[in-house]
């Protein structure tokens, strides 16, 4: 359900609102994960590598980019809000690329951690 939600909020654009939200989801996504011993995940690992691309696409896809005062605030809170979530994600998490075999894998691996 999770992953629903922030794949709608995704298209939501960066908008006042939509910007909120998206901080609200994230502090949310940081209490889950603070909390995951209480709750029952089908696929956890594969699960919290999709949260974390999405999020840091949040932080890479609105630095920087507003005009307004009010914005940037809101932005630079998404920022903080996005990169606390997606420490309290990557605590543990071993990297699992989605495809790939042999020499790619490896290349795979790189990837996700350069990111």
């Amino acid at each position: 359900m999770m992953l629903n939600l922030v794949r709608y909020v995704r298209i939501l654009g960066n908008v006042v609102h939509a910007i909120q939200i998206k901080t609200k989801l994230c502090q949310l996504v940081e209490v889950m994960m603070e909390r995951r011993d209480d709750l029952s995940f089908c696929q956890e690992m594969k699960f919290r590598n999709k949260m974390v691309e999405y999020l840091t696409d949040w932080v890479m896809g609105t630095s920087n980019q507003a005009a307004d005062d009010d914005i940037k605030c809101l932005t630079r809170d998404l920022d903080q809000a996005s990169m606390e979530a997606v420490v309290s994600l990557l605590a543990g998490l071993p990297l699992q690329p989605e495809e790939g075999d042999g020499v790619e894998l490896m290349e795979a691996k790189s990837q996700l951690f350069l990111k």
